[in-house]
């Protein structure tokens, strides 16, 4: 009997461990703008390059989200039916219509968490 409890209890932990979510660090949330046709940027180095959005730093409160991201890049998501852009730190979900839960503090090194559900 104390054999089977061992096996059972070594079980239930590697599905526990199996259903646990994915999260990333949140680096920053921004804000998508338009930009009018024929707008330019300049970089740090002075190149200048086609522009068709301004990200703006978003202005939103500490708590628990749960939003449907889709990656636009390298550690970029894009909040579906938002204007909201999250930067991460080292996260390479390929997203395309996922749930997941952005936990924002906004403040310190990291802003908060991007837990994608599955």
């Amino acid at each position: 009997m104390k054999r089977f409890t061992i096996i059972l209890s070594i079980l239930t932990l590697f599905s526990i461990v199996a259903m646990a979510e994915k999260s990333y660090d949140v680096e920053a949330v921004y804000e998508k703008e338009e930009l009018p046709y024929g707008s330019k940027v300049m970089d740090n180095y002075n190149n200048i390059n086609d522009a068709k959005y301004l990200l703006v730093p978003a202005d939103i409160r500490s708590g628990n989200y749960e939003v449907t991201v889709k990656r636009i890049d390298s550690n970029t998501y894009q909040v579906l039916g938002t204007d909201l852009i999250i930067i991460t730190k080292y996260c390479y979900e390929y997203a395309y219509n996922e749930k997941a839960v952005l936990q924002y503090t906004g403040y310190s090194y990291t802003k908060g968490k991007l837990i994608f559900l599955k």
